[in-house]
């Protein structure tokens, strides 16, 4: 506990670096006023137990820069980075979601994001098995799915550590000009799209329809968004029953069909139908979304593309690709 936040009111954050020639630590904001988390990093040789409150202290007030300023020490606890993915995420009955099926470094703080996009995917597939309108090999899909993405996200968040490291060990043999030029090119800097949106299913509960995934420079920063089969439907601002909204408003408790404007044929009595030019309106949707103004696209319950048909031509195949999709209760 230390009164810094008066000091830092032009500079805001949740994570300051305090870097010296003698020191490099974070100070992490718990409430930006006067509770702080403080990471130090041991030294080759040290071990935590040489830490005791007065000299933690002692380092606080060094790299806080207000010696002055009185500091309480509220807890220590040592722990190690050590990202991890499991090797299997299903165990007959047993899940592992959250940090449990990925330990990643918190470079980025994309744990959280993992965890919550991982249990948003197993968690309309348990319910349709559990409802009874799906086979229990449905679940199966979770790991299949999910996991290479939690280790895409483990590779990036392991070069953000990599990244901040070199970049601070630039500015403590004082080479600022190396340390700004990194921080000046940091992928951390971008809006982090890519890696949030653009993830694509390459097997699970889908149908692939033979397409390339998007290719963009920038994987982490770059979203493209498209509805190739595994992909997260693109959301498109619409106009639907008078009023303006997304495409992903249509999602959520169940199956839905997109059809483009001369679709009406996959209209399908179990299952949500909106096609363009009826039920809502867009100049774009059909583009957007990879289908003739005749075919259109089947979005799960979690938003995800289970498959697309570009056209009337691919009507023959839709009923058995409905029928290994969509659980019992929308056949």
């Amino acid at each position: 506990r230390a009164d810094y936040g008066s000091y830092l009111q032009d500079r805001k954050a949740i994570l300051y670096h305090a870097v010296g020639q003698e020191f490099f630590e974070f100070f992490v904001a718990v409430n930006g006023s006067d509770l702080w988390l403080m990471h130090h990093f041991l030294q080759p040789g040290e071990s935590a137990e040489e830490f005791t409150g007065d000299r933690v202290t002692e380092t606080i007030r060094l790299a806080s820069g207000l010696p002055e300023i009185p500091v309480e020490v509220l807890g220590l606890s040592p722990w190690v980075m050590s990202p991890k993915v499991a090797k299997s995420w299903r165990h007959g009955r047993l899940f592992l979601v959250g940090d449990a099926a990925a330990r990643l470094s918190p470079a980025g703080g994309l744990g959280l994001n993992n965890g919550l996009q991982s249990v948003h995917n197993l968690a309309w597939k348990l319910a349709s098995v559990i409802r009874g309108e799906a086979p229990e090999t449905w679940l199966d899909s979770y790991e299949s799915e999910r996991r290479p993405c939690a280790l895409r996200l483990m590779q990036n968040t392991n070069r953000n550590a990599d990244e901040i490291f070199s970049i601070v060990a630039a500015a403590m043999r004082g080479d600022w000009a190396a340390a700004r030029d990194g921080i000046a090119h940091s992928r951390r800097a971008g809006t982090g799209l890519g890696q949030d949106l653009g993830p694509c299913y390459e097997e699970g509960i889908l149908q692939p329809d033979g397409t390339a995934i998007t290719e963009v420079s920038d994987p982490i920063n770059d979203y493209a968004p498209c509805a190739r089969p595994g992909s997260r439907a693109p959301h498109l601002t619409v106009s639907h029953a008078g009023d303006r909204t997304s495409t992903l408003d249509f999602f959520g408790g169940e199956y839905v069909i997109l059809a483009g404007r001369a679709g009406g044929n996959w209209r399908h009595p179990n299952i949500l139908f909106f096609q363009n030019g009826a039920e809502f309106e867009s100049a774009d949707f059909e583009k957007t979304y990879g289908i003739t103004s005749s075919g259109c696209v089947l979005v799960r319950p979690d938003g995800y593309v289970a498959a697309r048909f570009p056209d009337t031509a691919a009507l023959s195949r839709f009923g058995v690709t409905i029928k290994s999709l969509v659980p019992a209760a929308g056949t």
